[in-house]
């Protein structure tokens, strides 16, 4: 898989995984059940879609991606700036 593929991909679980973890949305029953854990642990879990992406998305870069680990805080860095830019548009 290559780096713009893995860092989209990243971005976008972190970034649905923000939207369905929200009040009303399918999965908004675990937001709120994640709302028990300590305050540190809210903004990676599920409050903070730039914060998600290292929870998220270092789990999946292991699984799907080839690259050595020098690599993997320039494909964060580049998959939070890719959720900033979803978070722009809507």
């Amino acid at each position: 898989m290559d780096s713009v593929a893995i860092v989209l991909l990243m971005a976008f679980v972190a970034n649905g995984a923000y939207m369905v973890l929200l009040d009303g949305m399918i999965l908004g029953f675990l937001g709120k059940l994640m709302d028990r854990l300590p305050i540190w642990l809210h903004k990676p879990t599920h409050t903070c879609p730039f914060c998600m992406v290292s929870v998220y998305g270092i789990p999946l870069w292991f699984l799907l991606s080839d690259f050595p680990i020098y690599m993997l805080p320039i494909h964060l860095i580049a998959a939070c700036g890719a959720v900033g830019i979803m978070q722009r548009s809507e």
